[in-house]
């Protein structure tokens, strides 16, 4: 872009103490024309003996700024290039990071699939087969004491309960082994579980205050 101004130094007073008026005004004029336009001005009075400094800086000036230009748009050239080029290279790295985070995504949707296709059986296994089949009741009791923290592997005959047996008991009664399996949570000492699951079972409407379920030790 061209240059439009033109500087005027501090100094240039001391060139123009000497001149009038009119004189410092016809310099000042002939210094706009030259730098906007390289016209030479035709001076006549005592200015003339002080523009050829002028013209002289005016010029230097010049130089100096075509030269910054320069260099300035080569900057941006290869600046400009950069930036293409590391835009270029965050879309692929951004597209090759993708592909990865989308398999795993996928991956992760399988396997979470597969567990709640796994769940859903067993869900379906709970749900069903223990209503009818004496084994499967074993089988889940089994798991529910398993998980039952204050239960240990002699849980048989614990406190003179048996707590597979009592767990099958009410499950045939029509507890289901989730309302069981709170139960449990709650329960934090085998000695009071039947007592637990009868009161359970009677809050629930699934037998009632006099079945044959009840504890002898309900009461006491």
């Amino acid at each position: 872009m061209a240059k439009r101004y033109v500087q005027v130094y501090y100094d240039f007073i001391h060139s123009l103490t000497p001149l009038s008026d009119a004189e410092r005004g016809r310099l000042f004029t002939a210094m706009l024309e030259y730098a906007g336009q390289g016209t030479e001005p035709d001076l006549r009075g005592n200015e003339r003996f002080v523009w050829p400094q002028l013209k002289s800086q005016i010029d230097r000036d010049n130089e100096k700024y075509e030269e910054l230009s320069k260099v300035r748009s080569e900057a941006g050239q290869q600046g400009g290039l950069a930036k293409a080029s590391n835009r270029k290279q965050t879309v692929a790295n951004v597209a090759s990071a993708g592909k990865p985070r989308q398999m795993r995504q996928d991956k992760e949707e399988d396997d979470n699939n597969d567990e709640d296709e796994d769940e859903s059986k067993k869900k379906t296994h709970y749900n069903s087969a223990w209503r009818t089949s004496a084994r499967a009741r074993s089988a889940v009791a089994q798991n529910l004491i398993d998980g039952w923290e204050t239960v240990t592997d002699d849980a048989t005959g614990l406190a003179g309960i048996d707590a597979n047996r009592v767990l099958c008991e009410f499950m045939e009664a029509g507890l289901s082994p989730g309302q069981i399996a709170r139960v449990l949570e709650n329960c934090t000492c085998p000695v009071y579980l039947e007592n637990h699951l009868f009161t359970e079972a009677v809050h629930l409407g699934v037998v009632g205050e006099d079945s044959y379920l009840r504890p002898a030790m309900y009461d006491t």
